[in-house]
């Protein structure tokens, strides 16, 4: 999967929550306010709270995808926990595919886990559309 550009990135539902957040507002007052009290001019002194804000949203934009491109985070629940536990099974699933001895079962195994994977990227796709 590509890497996420930053519009991309910035487009999504955390980095709206972000900056409509009573923290995200509370940073911008507190940033305007240290300004005022550092003596910065009236008009510079709210580019402070704005930066602090800034920094707020930024923190809040996703770093990118893991490596199968789904991020359940960027859903709201119930979808967010639906895909998250599928995720979570997958993972389990390899990982005890992965302690088992080499043969014919772990052979089968591993393709029951590429279907696994094809269900887990389905689970997605639906909770993108019910999202």
């Amino acid at each position: 999967m590509p890497e996420l550009s930053f519009r991309d990135r910035f487009y999504t539902r955390r980095v709206a929550a972000a900056m409509t957040s009573p923290l995200g507002i509370l940073l911008a007052g507190a940033g305007t306010a240290a300004g005022i009290i550092a003596g910065l001019p009236i008009v510079v002194a709210p580019l402070l709270g704005v930066a602090a804000w800034a920094v707020r949203v930024l923190a809040a934009m996703p770093r990118g995808f893991d490596a199968d491109g789904i991020d359940p985070f960027e859903l709201a629940e119930p979808w967010r926990s639906y895909v998250w536990k599928a995720k979570r099974a997958r993972r389990h699933f390899a990982e005890a595919v992965k302690s088992g001895r080499e043969g014919p079962l772990r052979d089968r195994l591993e393709q029951i886990g590429r279907r696994i994977t094809d269900g887990v990227e389905e689970c997605w796709r639906v909770a993108q559309g019910g999202d």
